[in-house]
C-alpha cells in the first residue's frame, strides 16, 4: 500500500476510538488532532537529527567565529531597546510580549466595510465539498501551527478523514467556539538588518493551525 493509504489506516483505527456524539469540542479536537499527528509519525516516521542520533553537534565546522555568532544570536533574544540585555526569562520574553503587540497591534488602522451575504448560504452547514476545495488548494511545505498538523497531513486524507475534519467545522460553526488549538497564533522573530540584539531589527510572522486556516477560508469564501 502507500504512503497515503498506511496513513489514513493508522488514521481508521484512531477514528473508531472518538465518540460521534457532539461533546466537549476541546476534548474531541484533542484527540483528533493527535490522531493525525501520531498517523504522520508511524507512517512517515520522524526524522532525528544532530545529538539527538548519537553525534557530536560541535563538528568540523565548529569554529570561533561560529561560537561568536551562536552567542550573538542567543543575545539577541536578551535585549531590550536601550541596547540593555535581560537577565531574567521573564523579562525577556515580557520584552518581546509587548514589542510585538504593539507591532502587530496598530491603533490607527482604517476600518474597512464588510460585504453583507446571503442569509441561505451562510445559515447553511459547511459541506465537506467546501473544505476539500479549501485543503486541496493548501502549499505544501508551510510551517504547522501549534497543533503540529502540516498541510500535507491534511492533503492526505481520504474521505472519511475529510468528513471528520467538516464535522468540525460544522461543530464550531454551531456553537460559535473554536478549539483553543484553533485560536492560538504563535509569533516567530525574524531578523531584518542591523544590530541583532535590538527587538525593533526583527519582524514577526504568525503561525496559525491550519485546520482552523481551512475554517477560516471556508467563510470567507461565503461573504
Amino acid at each position: 500500500p502507500s504512503v497515503r493509504g498506511v496513513f489514513n489506516s493508522y488514521l481508521q483505527e484512531s477514528f473508531n476510538q472518538i465518540p460521534r456524539e457532539v461533546g466537549d469540542i476541546e476534548s474531541e479536537w484533542t484527540m483528533f488532532s493527535s490522531s493525525i499527528v501520531d498517523a504522520a509519525i508511524r507512517s512517515c516516521g520522524c526524522k532525528v537529527t544532530g545529538a539527538g542520533r548519537g553525534g557530536n553537534p560541535r563538528t568540523q565546522w565548529w569554529s570561533l567565529e561560529v561560537r561568536d555568532a551562536v552567542k550573538l544570536k542567543k543575545e539577541s533574544y536578551r535585549a531590550c531597546g536601550g541596547g540593555e540585555l535581560l537577565a531574567s526569562t521573564g523579562d525577556i520574553v515580557g520584552w518581546w510580549k509587548e514589542y510585538f503587540k504593539d507591532l502587530l497591534n496598530p491603533t490607527d488602522t482604517p476600518s474597512v466595510e464588510e460585504p453583507e451575504a446571503e442569509d441561505s448560504e451562510v445559515d447553511s452547514f459547511i459541506t465537506q465539498a467546501e473544505v476539500t476545495e479549501v485543503v486541496q488548494q493548501l502549499l505544501g511545505g508551510k510551517a504547522q501551527g501549534v497543533d503540529e498538523i502540516r498541510p500535507e497531513y491534511l492533503k492526505s486524507l481520504d474521505a472519511v478523514g475529510l468528513s471528520w475534519l467538516t464535522r468540525f467545522c460544522n461543530i464550531a460553526w454551531r456553537s460559535g467556539t473554536v478549539p483553543l488549538d484553533w485560536a492560538t497564533r504563535v509569533v516567530v522573530p525574524l531578523f531584518k538588518k542591523g544590530d541583532q540584539r535590538v527587538c525593533s531589527n526583527y519582524r514577526g510572522i504568525t503561525l496559525l493551525s491550519l485546520p482552523g486556516k481551512v475554517y477560516s477560508r471556508v467563510l470567507e469564501r461565503r461573504v
